[in-house]
């Protein structure tokens, strides 16, 4: 019998009328709201993701190129659009709008039967700082999920600046810091949990870093702090 890799499988026809289905879905959902469909490479340089997000350093496909550079499979498609953007479109306050619907590879730890690569679709709309384009996403996001038959819906918000201010309180080394990082990102409760009743956090902090949330009662008497600043950032959105 062949063998093959790992988390490797074919895409059998079935699967494939599915994928296109949805690509189809959500790129109506694109387009009505005003965005441009892009294709990032499918190779990128290793040295940038490894400084940028260290935590995906095991995650990460890579490969060496004829000149013995070390290069990563789209591992995200966030970074090269951002950085594609900044180059082609010097004006910070241009209002752009892009979607796609890319595969991309690194190990995947949630349902899936890709380990290694999955599908990913998202939109970045850039040059509008405001709450009411926070919310249009939001809305696109809503409007993927029904156009594929998806109505019972939750939606969690996150801020990764106030992610920063709540960790920046916290006075952790580098390497738990690293590690709260990626068992939040991960969503690993259980662990995170376990971690934050190591660390030499108080009993305020170990709860909002447990909940890697902010209560507004919480923060009443921190008006000026910044976290709590984006926290209400984030409360105009809903």
């Amino acid at each position: 019998m062949t063998k093959t890799l790992d988390d490797m499988k074919m895409v059998h026809e079935e699967e494939m009328q599915n994928y296109d289905r949805i690509q189809e879905a959500v790129t109506r959902v694109m387009h009505r709201h005003g965005c441009k469909i892009i294709q990032t490479p499918a190779f990128e340089e290793y040295d940038t993701y490894s400084r940028l997000f260290p935590q995906l350093k095991r995650e990460m496909v890579k490969t060496i190129d004829t000149d013995g550079q070390v290069l990563v499979m789209r591992p995200d498609v966030t970074v090269p659009l951002v950085r594609t953007v900044a180059r082609e479109y010097p004006d910070p306050h241009q209002l752009l709008k892009f979607g796609y619907v890319s595969t991309v590879f690194r190990e995947f730890f949630g349902k899936s039967t890709h380990g290694k690569y999955f599908t990913q679709s998202g939109v970045e709309v850039l040059g509008d700082p405001t709450a009411e384009c926070d919310g249009e996403v939001i809305v696109m996001a809503l409007e993927f999920l029904e156009s594929v038959g998806i109505t019972d819906v939750r939606i969690d918000l996150g801020n990764v600046s106030y992610m920063h201010a709540l960790f920046g309180s916290l006075g952790l080394r580098d390497e738990e810091l690293a590690l709260v990082k990626e068992y939040t990102a991960r969503r690993n409760l259980v662990a995170l949990k376990e971690l934050v009743e190591s660390l030499p956090v108080n009993c305020r902090q170990s709860r909002h870093c447990r909940t890697a949330r902010i209560r507004r009662e919480g923060y009443r008497r921190y008006r000026g702090n910044k976290a709590y600043r984006l926290y209400s950032e984030i409360n105009k959105i809903c």
